[in-house]
């Protein structure tokens, strides 16, 4: 299941990088680092992806909170921190989630 395909149970508009909806509570997601894990050889064994979720709201958000995580769970990744955040400037609560997932590495 993908990222986006897990996200989009919740039953919330879901983009990757960026939402142009009218929606007033939508996610967004990326990948914000792609690194080895492991290796030998000279050679990748084990690939980490490093996911952050965005969840943007002008009401609460709370409810969603473990549905992201549940969510993230079906497609095979690992919360890893969270914070409760406020844009001032647009007057939006943002939920900002982090997870990450290993696969093992084929270059073929």
């Amino acid at each position: 299941m993908t990222i986006k395909e897990a996200l989009d149970t919740i039953g919330l508009p879901v983009e990757k990088l960026n939402y142009s909806g009218v929606a007033e509570t939508y996610i967004t997601f990326f990948e914000y680092q792609e690194i080895s894990e492991s290796s030998s050889d000279d050679e990748i064994e084990v690939l980490g992806h490093y996911v952050q979720v965005d969840l943007w709201t002008k009401t609460d958000f709370t409810i969603y909170k473990k549905q992201i995580k549940s969510a993230m769970k079906l497609a095979d990744f690992v919360f890893t921190n969270g914070q409760e955040l406020f844009e001032e400037d647009t007057k939006v609560y943002h939920y900002a989630t982090r997870f990450v997932a290993s696969e093992d590495y084929d270059e073929n």
